[in-house]
């Protein structure tokens, strides 16, 4: 009797673990419909994403269906939109309202598998917990699954991605080894950025096993399994796009306010009251030097680890699998930004969902580097050590809070069920299908007037070209944000509009032929 009280504790714990586990992530479903009642957030790239998933349930492939040009898509990869054609097909709910079912699944998974990897990396399933916690209780993570954009389906591949590379660490077995790199190629047509997670695996595996036939095979089978995927969409891309991912080699140093940028967006995570936030922000270089020593503390950490094993592997013994994959992905992953951004995509900035996938590693990091701490002898480490969790915990869920409230507020960007009435958009909606409409917002006339656009014309000879089109009543321009932009781009406004009947709505101005 005794022998078998000692076997059903240890499983009535792992139960009740995996319960809470399974709470804490159907709360995090249920927060993301709470926060969302009108809808998720949406801009540009939502509308590029959900109107690629239309076309593709249409059976046209995967197009520009919001633009009149309705070309083939290659700018943005077919992972996310893809999965909203598969949840159409089995549900019959239309991308737009499935791109909102999806964030909520992804958000509970997320946070699931976040806290598993946190048991796995602790040992301890309090901690699991606690990881779990932390990301149902992160702002910054609730704002990115509030959006209908691809960084959650990324940050559940990414997730799975960890959870195989452990598994493969625990027992090496070749089927593992293909199933990581094919997670790992479906991740990249959800993000191009998986190029970085796909580079961090492949440095573990190189670093970590303790003989060279080890690391080239395990390297070979990765390579192998994942980049079948990456091959053939670039081949799509290439023939129907000319172009491998729609980006061009040039040089485009990021700006000093970009900079800016990232640091408040790192300063948003790490301190989410936004009066605390404002306060320290006073002290000239505190975020920055925070970031820069987080930084080089994961480096200096990385290289300790790594480097003599990877020049001495048979002398060193395996080091935790987990927390050297994070820290060294973070460090790949920012690398890789940056790079990107200074060679590839200019436009790209410093927003919370570019860096999003870096935080769910920080926070399981930090749980590990307080597990290391905690180990230490002296008195005032552990009461320091509880407080500091006490004061995350406290800090999170004050700034969801106010997240929470943000998001009910209405949808963010285009997500404004104020568009549904709108004058300007009624007008659009009810022109002839035979009037092309050219706009500043495309992605907004396809969601609300239900008909694709194109763009203005920007030179004046392409002016001079549309007028009569525009004068013959076969094209007309919609101008939203008039009040917003500064005089220059007011003067090509009406350099536009010069010679052709406006009608001034409170949203918009809409340019056409005069009325007869």
């Amino acid at each position: 009797m005794h022998s078998l009280q000692k076997v059903s504790r240890p499983d009535r714990l792992a139960v009740a673990t995996f319960l809470t586990l399974l709470l804490l992530a159907a709360c995090g479903t249920w927060l993301l419909a709470y926060s969302t009642p009108f809808g998720l957030g949406l801009n540009d790239d939502s509308v590029a994403y959900i109107a690629g998933a239309r076309s593709i349930l249409s059976g046209n492939g995967y197009r520009e269906a919001w633009l009149a040009s309705n070309g083939p898509v290659t700018h943005f990869p077919p992972g996310y939109p893809v999965a909203l054609a598969v949840i159409g097909t089995l549900t019959g709910l239309d991308p737009l309202r499935g791109a909102r079912a999806l964030a909520g699944l992804l958000f509970g998974f997320n946070i699931a598998l976040t806290g598993w990897l946190g048991f796995r990396m602790t040992e301890r399933r309090a901690l699991g917990l606690l990881a779990a916690a932390l990301t149902l209780l992160s702002g910054s993570l609730l704002q990115i699954h509030a959006r209908a954009m691809s960084e959650p389906l990324y940050l559940a591949l990414m997730l799975i991605a960890f959870v195989l590379l452990e598994a493969y660490f625990q027992h090496p077995r070749t089927r593992t080894l293909v199933l990581l790199g094919t997670v790992l190629g479906w991740a990249y047509l959800a993000r191009y950025a998986a190029l970085a997670l796909i580079a961090t695996l492949l440095a573990v595996l190189l670093v970590l096993h303790r003989d060279w036939r080890a690391r080239v095979k395990s390297a070979l089978i990765l390579i192998a399994s994942s980049s079948p995927w990456m091959f053939l969409w670039s081949i799509r891309n290439r023939m129907v796009g000319g172009s491998f991912t729609n980006r061009v080699l040039g040089w485009h140093p990021i700006t000093f306010e970009n900079w800016e940028l990232g640091v408040s967006t790192f300063a948003e995570f790490f301190l989410p009251v936004p009066r605390w936030r404002k306060s320290l922000t006073e002290i000239p270089g505190l975020f920055e030097g925070f970031t820069l020593l987080v930084g080089a503390f994961l480096l200096t950490w990385v290289l300790y680890e790594g480097l003599p094993r990877l020049l001495r592997p048979v002398r060193k013994g395996l080091p935790p699998v987990l927390p050297f994959a994070n820290a060294l992905y973070v460090i790949v992953y920012m690398l890789v930004l940056v790079a990107t951004m200074t060679l590839f995509d200019p436009a790209t900035r410093f927003q919370v969902r570019i860096l999003s996938p870096v935080y769910i590693s920080i926070i399981l990091l930090t749980l590990t580097l307080g597990v290391w701490l905690w180990k230490k002898p002296g008195a005032v480490v552990k009461p320091l050590l509880v407080l500091s969790v006490v004061g995350m915990v406290g800090m999170s869920a004050f700034g969801q809070n106010r997240t929470v409230e943000n998001l009910r507020r209405g949808g963010g960007g285009f997500a404004d069920k104020r568009w549904t009435e709108d004058e300007a958009m009624l007008a659009l909606k009810s022109l002839p299908e035979d009037v092309l409409v050219l706009s500043n917002e495309p992605g907004l006339v396809y969601l609300y007037a239900g008909r694709p656009s194109g763009v203005l014309p920007k030179t004046e000879p392409g002016i001079l070209k549309l007028k009569p089109f525009v004068l013959d009543g076969e094209v007309v321009y919609a101008i939203f944000n008039v009040n917003t932009v500064d005089p220059y781009t007011m003067e090509y406004y009406y350099e536009l509009g010069d010679g052709l009947y406006l009608t001034d709505y409170s949203s918009a101005w809409i340019f056409s032929a005069f009325p007869k």
